[in-house]
């Protein structure tokens, strides 16, 4: 998935969504298989339009990319992030709209998750390629949604909670640090 932060800082949605698609088109990596996701930071009824972050995202076909390099550091200064797509959160679906009511079936659920979900931020918009290729209002073809539990657990939110005095996201819960090994003696 190649992916490009939106600025929020009064730049149209569709000059983000440009700069990627137009990215991918120089290349020529992309096809008709490649699939837009826009990641909604924001909830649209709550923060302006021109404050809304996201990223905009093409996910373009594994075949597409074999063996290229994508980023020339000299020439590429956009900000543009190449990632795997690798997620093991508990994810909502439902087609349609992410402005349209919480979704009500859940994907990727594991048998021990039996809590009654609601629906989180981020929530992720799934169109037809990039959004900037179709005129007018572009399709979505489904959304996601970062799943949490609805009995008031802490936590579910896409970004870790920062600790008070140093503002650094603390692990979650659990999780054990590794040690490298550098220095030691079998």
């Amino acid at each position: 998935m190649i992916s490009l932060r939106h600025p929020s800082n009064g730049t149209p949605r569709e000059a983000t969504w440009l700069r990627l698609t137009a990215f991918l088109f120089n290349r020529g990596i992309s096809d008709d298989r490649t699939v837009g996701i826009e990641v909604l930071y924001d909830d649209p009824e709550s923060t302006a339009p021109d404050r809304r972050r996201f990223d905009a995202c093409l996910s373009v076909p594994r075949d597409r990319v074999a063996g290229l390099s994508l980023l020339d550091p000299r020439r590429d200064s956009l900000g543009i992030r190449v990632l795997p797509v690798l997620s093991e959160r508990l994810m909502l679906w439902r087609g349609g709209s992410a402005q349209a009511e919480p979704p009500v079936r859940h994907r990727h659920v594991t048998p021990a998750a039996d809590l009654p979900l609601r629906a989180n931020w981020p929530r992720y918009e799934v169109y037809r390629g990039s959004p900037v290729l179709t005129p007018g209002h572009p399709e979505v073809i489904g959304w996601y949604a970062t799943a949490a539990s609805s009995a008031g657990a802490v936590g579910g939110s896409h970004l870790p909670p920062r600790t008070p005095a140093t503002g650094v996201p603390r692990r979650p819960y659990g999780a054990v640090r590794r040690a490298s090994g550098r220095g030691q003696r079998p």
